[in-house]
């Protein structure tokens, strides 16, 4: 049994994103989500909290599709029986399906 989605992103600045768009999926999602589901949706998360996260005029520029594809080429989801499964390299989130809560897992 998969009790755990673990999400990857290997660049440390959109970490608090990541962790924002998981936390709202959790909290609003109507239905059971697919692997790709969450994928995408966690993306469009991240993008939106990260973007909303700098408000000024030098942000207001930055075009919307580079940001969307940086994320998108940058973020690994997988779903794990066991958080050992991770390896000791992981640092990320993790989605624990039983408890439906999210959580920091690194070295």
């Amino acid at each position: 049994m998969n009790n755990f989605i673990a999400f990857r992103f290997t660049d440390n600045d959109f970490h608090s994103s990541l962790r924002e768009a998981l936390e709202y999926i959790v909290y609003n999602a109507t239905e059971e989500l697919t692997l790709e589901s969450w994928r995408v949706h966690v993306l469009r998360g991240m993008v939106a909290f990260n973007l909303i996260r700098r408000i000024d005029n030098w942000y207001a520029g930055q075009i919307l599709r580079d940001h969307t594809e940086y994320c998108n080429n940058t973020l690994v989801v997988s779903v794990v029986a066991k958080l050992a499964d991770l390896g000791d390299s992981f640092e990320g989130y993790v989605f624990d399906k039983n408890l439906q809560t999210v959580f920091y897992q690194g070295y």
